[in-house]
């Protein structure tokens, strides 16, 4: 399949749903520590809310968010890629869809979502955030709200972004 194949399937899917939340972060965080604890609350409480709770599909703290949505019986999707030594789809999604493309699904998790919560990650979060930013700034998506989960991990990039960044 193409990037276009993998857009039209998107499109069908996110068609369902009246209101998503995306939720980044890393895939390597374990599933018994504060930031996965509070990914798995938060998307239950989203998905309580009448959200369709939207992730990367991997481990971590998108099968965290999940499974707090699919726990909560609401929408979960997983928005998975196909990678070579990681990256396998969690087991808590009720819709999903294996990307081969990294672009396609970058620009699937961003495609009219509500808000966007960022737990804390790696470089692929950080990625998201500063394309999700981007994209903003140059008045490309509507802005919606971008949450920073953890100040902690956050605070001195929120720092640098407002000291230099936004200048």
């Amino acid at each position: 399949d193409g990037v276009i194949d993998e857009f039209e399937h998107v499109f069908e899917v996110l068609s369902k749903y009246e209101k998503t939340i995306t939720i980044f972060g890393s895939a390597r965080q374990p599933q018994d520590d504060h930031v996965t604890t509070s990914a798995y609350e938060l998307a239950a409480r989203f998905a309580k809310e009448g959200y369709a709770v939207v992730t990367g599909g991997g481990h971590g703290v998108m099968e965290a968010a999940n499974r707090g949505a699919y726990d909560a019986g609401g929408d979960s999707i997983g928005f998975n890629i196909l990678l070579p030594h990681e990256q396998s789809l969690n087991d808590y999604t009720t819709e999903n869809f294996q990307f081969e493309h990294f672009f396609g699904r970058k620009v699937s998790m961003t495609l009219d979502a509500s808000g966007y919560i960022f737990f804390p990650g790696g470089f692929g979060t950080f990625d998201e955030l500063y394309e999700i930013l981007a994209l903003q700034q140059t008045m490309k998506i509507p802005r919606i709200p971008i949450v920073l989960f953890n100040s902690e991990f956050w605070g001195p990039i929120h720092e640098h972004i407002h000291m230099h960044l936004l200048k």
